[in-house]
């Protein structure tokens, strides 16, 4: 059975050293929906989840995140992965990030840095 992912892309405006290009949200989600398809896995429609030029140290102002943990947690979750760049776009909060992340593993939505191979 192939998986239903979910993409998220975060990209702070204040990213140095790195061509505007390749931090794009558009960039991210190109780069996710093509390491999708090399997986042979799906896109779940409708669950790509998008917070641009949001510092990921703000996260009370990541609402697309909080829609997709909202989304992961619920009951009828409509994916099995969350597909992003690095593990540092879910949060750049070093105390938080291991709480979000071993949150979705609970919920049964583990993520997958595509620029890094899977995970867990």
């Amino acid at each position: 059975m192939s998986l239903k992912c979910a993409v998220y892309a975060r990209k702070s405006t204040e990213q140095k050293g790195v061509a505007e290009e390749e931090k794009s949200v558009a960039r991210q989600v190109e780069l996710a929906q093509a390491f999708i398809a090399r997986q042979g896995w799906g896109l779940a429609e409708g669950h790509t989840y998008v917070d641009d030029g949001i510092s990921g140290a703000e996260t009370t102002k990541l609402e697309a995140r909080k829609k997709m943990l909202a989304a992961a947690e619920s009951a009828r979750r409509p994916f099995d992965v969350i597909v992003i760049m690095s593990l540092e776009r879910l949060s750049r909060d070093d105390e938080e990030l291991p709480t979000v992340v071993f949150a979705l593993r609970d919920a049964g939505s583990p993520t997958t840095p595509s620029a890094a191979g899977c995970w867990p």
